[in-house]
């Protein structure tokens, strides 16, 4: 009769205990690595480049008009919704880029464009153009609506080929604007009758 052993026993369980307690399997927990984005809009109070000041445009060139530095440990996205979802839930763009006329202040008319760039300005991911009539209520060729604004789903760099960092902290929201003539444009509408209104949806993640 065989002598008992606990090497013995050990090495008749499939394999070996052994290598089963010194091997342990553990099964691996995915974690949530970030919050939920949530939808919001950047106004004018925001995006203007130089609080106080106007801007001066020159006919059929593209000037900066208006930043929004990204705050630090937050990822934005321009717009929100999904692309082929419900237009109520997907953002809408509307700009009024208003002219220094004395008594009212009129809409200039142009193109409007958004996107990204990183801190330094050396890279640039455009996202959108609209011409001044699609975007502003108070264009004199066309007015819009609320439930006509352009729409623009959530849309990351990525999703454009560029690097997702320009999305994060430092990175900049830009708009600028090509002027059909050369002009000033305002801050603060003047005039009673004028408004004076921006709205850039975007996606927050924190």
């Amino acid at each position: 009769m065989p002598a008992f052993s606990i090497k013995g026993l050990l090495g008749g369980l499939g394999g070996g205990l052994g290598s089963v307690i010194g091997n342990p399997q553990f099964k691996k927990v995915q974690r949530q690595t970030q919050s939920s984005g949530f939808p919001t809009t950047l106004n004018k109070t925001q995006l203007w480049l130089t609080t106080g000041s106007d801007i001066t445009v020159v006919a059929g060139s593209e000037v900066r008009i208006g930043e929004y530095t990204i705050p630090a440990q937050q990822r934005i996205h321009l717009g929100y919704g999904v692309s082929g979802g419900n237009p109520e839930e997907i953002g809408g763009v509307h700009f009024d880029i208003m002219d220094d006329t004395a008594t009212n202040s009129v809409t200039e008319a142009g193109k409007v464009r958004i996107g990204y760039t990183n801190a330094n300005g050396t890279l640039t991911c455009v996202v959108a153009d609209y011409r001044t009539e699609r975007v502003s209520d108070t264009s004199a060729s066309v007015g819009i609506s609320r439930s006509d604004y352009p729409k623009l789903p959530e849309t990351p760099p990525s999703a454009l080929g560029y690097p997702d960092q320009l999305a994060m902290e430092d990175s900049k929201i830009f708009v600028t604007f090509e002027s059909d003539a050369a002009d000033i444009i305002v801050e603060t509408a003047i005039g009673t009758g004028a408004v004076n209104y921006w709205e850039l949806p975007v996606t927050i993640y924190q």
